[in-house]
């Protein structure tokens, strides 16, 4: 039992979650990530979101090379026992698939799409934990004012080689040749 001052409780800090915690819940509809044995949940994404994640799969699908895995959400990247994540979208070598498990290999490229529950976090936690990873690219995508900001590892930090928006392609050659039209993102009407 710990110590009191006046009528507040002080407890030892709950221990940091683990793989086997996020197993063991419930599968609500709630995406449930652990950076560094800290849980972030998010509610499941809206239908924009999930439409510029469509298309963008479907691209990337369409451009990879022989040997490399385009993987939507939900599929975890355990990177550790207190490190996993659930990307929006997913590039990485053919060879790192585990048909009955998880990627826990580095992804070659992460992709997430911007929510307003997400944004900060993808801009800062998950950008430097994915650098330190080492996540050759990193793209963020925003769904509402369609754009791409593209970072890239040089060295051991990341470089922004782009940020466009609206109908600016942008011309990625990792981690393989494919164009990508922000504005095209929000697919047919």
């Amino acid at each position: 039992m710990g110590d009191s001052v006046g009528d507040v409780a002080l407890r030892a800090p709950a221990a940091p979650f683990t793989w086997d915690d996020l197993l063991a819940m419930p599968d609500d509809g709630y995406r449930r990530e652990l950076v560094h044995g800290q849980l972030l949940v998010t509610p499941s994404p809206v239908g924009r979101h999930q439409n510029v994640a469509g298309e963008l799969y479907f691209l990337l699908r369409a451009a990879r090379p022989a040997g490399l895995k385009v993987f939507a959400a939900p599929y975890d990247w355990k990177r550790s026992e207190a490190t996993v994540f659930e990307p929006d979208l997913l590039v990485f070598r053919s060879e790192d698939f585990e048909p009955d498990g998880w990627l826990t290999a580095t992804p070659l490229l992460v992709v997430e799409i911007a929510s307003p529950s997400t944004a900060t976090t993808d801009r800062t936690l998950k950008r430097a934990v994915y650098e330190e990873a080492g996540v050759l690219s990193y793209w963020l995508v925003d769904p509402v004012e369609p754009s791409l900001t593209v970072l890239e590892l040089d060295g051991p930090s990341y470089r922004e080689v782009a940020a466009v928006s609206g109908e600016t392609p942008f011309g990625a050659a990792r981690p393989f040749p494919v164009t990508v039209v922000p504005a095209a993102l929000s697919g047919p009407g």
